[in-house]
C-alpha cells in the first residue's frame, strides 16, 4: 500500500511520542476503566521512528500488568508540522483479569458515563466503541478478525503448534508488532531465532498460499515459509532481514528480480495452484465506470458528462496501446515498493504478496512511484528502471512517449484496488487508506 501520513513515516528522530487513550473493559465486560475526571485513562509512550503505535502500546500495557495485546489501535492521522511530535491514539484492550488492580487515579465506571476526551479525529470512533461495549450498537461485520474476542488466543495456539511440529519450539514470546485495518503482524521468539506471524483480512487471504508457492519455486526472491493456514490467511515466516530500500539507486535489483521472476512464470502451470484473481487490462475501462460511480469516490470527486467520456476514451486508448506492445499475463505483485523489499546476502527479498494478481506487469510501476510523488528525479529513475527491466526480461520496448499511458493504466488499476479495500474495511478505518485512492484516481483521470 502507498505510505500514509502518520503512523509509519517521517524524518529520523530520537523518538516519536504517542498519547494513548486506553479503552479497558472489566473482567465481566460490564464496566470501563476511567480516569478520575470521567474520561479514558491516558498514558504517554515513546516509540522508535517507524515503529507502529500498536507495538509501543502492547509494551506499555504489559508493564501495567495486563495482557500484552492490543485489540485495536486507531491513530490520529492528521498531518502535523513534525511527525515526531505528539500524536494521540485510541487503544482498545482485552478485558482486565479479575485479579488486576487498577492504578491510582482510575476507577471502574459504566460505559454510558465515559466522556471521550480525545483528539477531534478520534471522537467519533471512541463514541462508537463505547456504544458497542455498552451493547447499544452492533459490531460492524467488516471489523478485522484480530479485533474480535478470542482471536489472539487462537492465533497463539496455532503458532505454538506449528513451531512444535517444525521442531523449532518451544515458543518463548509472541509480541504484537503491527495492527491496523488490513493486517496483524506478530514477532515470535524461539530458541532457534525469530519467526514472524502475519494475518490478513479476507480479501488478501491468497497471500499465504502465494508466498508458500513462491518459496518453493523461486530462487530466493521470497522469504522462507514455516507454515500457512490457507483458510484463515495466516502465515508463519522466517526472519527476512532489514526492509525499506529507500534509495532510488538501490531499487534496481529488486525490480530486476521481480521482472525476472515474472518472465519465468509466463505460461507456468504452477500459477494455477495459487488461485490468483485475474485482472486483464481490457477490463479497466469498465472498472473505471464502476469506480467513478462508487459513493466513496464521488465523495472525493464527481466526474460526469464530457469529462467522464474523455477520461474513459483516454484510458481505453492507453490500454489498447499497452496490449499492443506485448506485455504477457503473469504473476504481478501489485504492491512492490521500498517497504516490501528486504535486504539479504542473496539479494533483495520481495514480500507482502497480498495484492498479487494475474495481469500485465505494467501495473507494477505505480506502487513504487507512489512513494515519490514530489521528487521528479526519483520518478524518472523508477520509470527508467522498469523500462530497462521490461525490455531485458520480457522483451517489451517502451519509449518515453509511452510513459503517460503507463501512468494512466496504473492509476485506474490501483484506484480500483483501493476502492475494493476501502469497501472491505469498517468505515472508521478508511482514513488510513483514502490518500492512496486519491493519488491513483488523479493518475487515472490524467
Amino acid at each position: 500500500m502507498r505510505p500514509a501520513v502518520g503512523d509509519n513515516l517521517g524524518p529520523m528522530s530520537t523518538e516519536w511520542r504517542r498519547r494513548l487513550h486506553l479503552l479497558l473493559p472489566s473482567d465481566d465486560g460490564q464496566l470501563c476503566l476511567s480516569s478520575d475526571t470521567g474520561g479514558l485513562p491516558v498514558v504517554d509512550v515513546e516509540v522508535a521512528p517507524g515503529e507502529p503505535t500498536s507495538a509501543g502500546a502492547a509494551r506499555e500495557v504489559a508493564a501495567m500488568g495486563l495482557q500484552p495485546w492490543v485489540v485495536d489501535c486507531l491513530v490520529d492521522q492528521r498531518e502535523h508540522t513534525e511527525l515526531a511530535q505528539d500524536r494521540e491514539a485510541l487503544i482498545e484492550l482485552p478485558p482486565a483479569p479479575a485479579s488486576w488492580a487498577p492504578p491510582a487515579g482510575t476507577v471502574w465506571r459504566p460505559w454510558a458515563t465515559i466522556e471521550p476526551s480525545v483528539a477531534q479525529p478520534l471522537v467519533e470512533p471512541t463514541r462508537q466503541r463505547l456504544a458497542e461495549c455498552a451493547g447499544d450498537r452492533p459490531v460492524p461485520a467488516t471489523r478485522a478478525p484480530w479485533s474480535r474476542p478470542g482471536w489472539f488466543e487462537s492465533a497463539r495456539s496455532w503458532i505454538e503448534q506449528v513451531v512444535a511440529d517444525a521442531g523449532r519450539g518451544p515458543v518463548e514470546q509472541v509480541e504484537q508488532m503491527r495492527l491496523w485495518g488490513l493486517t496483524c503482524v506478530m514477532r515470535v521468539t524461539t530458541p532457534g531465532g525469530r519467526l514472524w506471524f502475519k494475518a490478513t483480512i479476507a480479501m488478501f487471504h491468497a497471500e499465504a498460499r502465494v508466498t508458500a508457492a513462491l518459496a518453493e519455486i523461486s530462487d530466493g526472491a521470497t522469504g522462507g515459509v514455516v507454515a500457512i493456514d490457507d483458510e484463515r490467511g495466516w502465515m508463519l515466516l522466517e526472519e527476512l532481514g532489514e526492509s525499506g530500500v529507500e534509495s532510488p539507486t538501490t531499487m534496481d535489483p529488486a525490480i530486476d528480480r521481480l521482472t525476472a521472476l515474472q518472465a519465468g512464470l509466463v505460461g507456468d502451470t504452477r500459477l494455477a495452484t495459487m488461485r490468483l484473481p485475474e485482472r486483464p487490462l481490457a477490463e479497466l475501462p469498465e472498472a473505471l465506470d464502476a469506480l467513478l460511480d462508487a459513493p466513496i469516490v464521488r465523495g472525493l470527486r464527481v466526474v460526469d458528462g464530457d469529462e467522464r467520456r474523455a477520461v474513459r476514451d483516454g484510458l481505453t486508448a492507453a490500454v489498447e496501446r499497452m496490449e499492443r506492445v506485448g506485455f504477457p499475463t503473469t504473476l504481478a505483485h501489485c504492491d512492490l515498493h521500498p517497504g516490501n523489499v528486504a535486504a539479504s546476502s542473496d539479494g533483495p527479498v520481495l514480500f507482502d504478496w497480498s495484492d498479487a494478481n494475474l495481469t500485465s506487469p505494467v501495473v507494477e510501476m505505480g506502487p513504487w512511484a507512489s512513494w515519490y510523488p514530489e521528487y521528479p528525479d526519483r520518478l524518472d529513475h523508477v520509470w527508467s528502471t522498469y523500462r530497462s527491466a521490461w525490455r531485458r526480461h520480457l522483451g517489451v520496448a517502451l519509449t518515453d512517449d509511452d510513459r503517460a499511458d503507463v501512468e494512466r493504466v496504473n492509476g485506474a488499476f490501483h484506484a480500483a484496488t483501493y476502492l475494493r479495500i476501502l469497501e472491505s474495511v469498517e468505515p472508521i478505518r478508511r482514513h488510513e487508506l483514502i490518500d492512496g485512492l486519491e493519488y491513483f484516481l488523479d493518475l487515472a483521470l490524467g
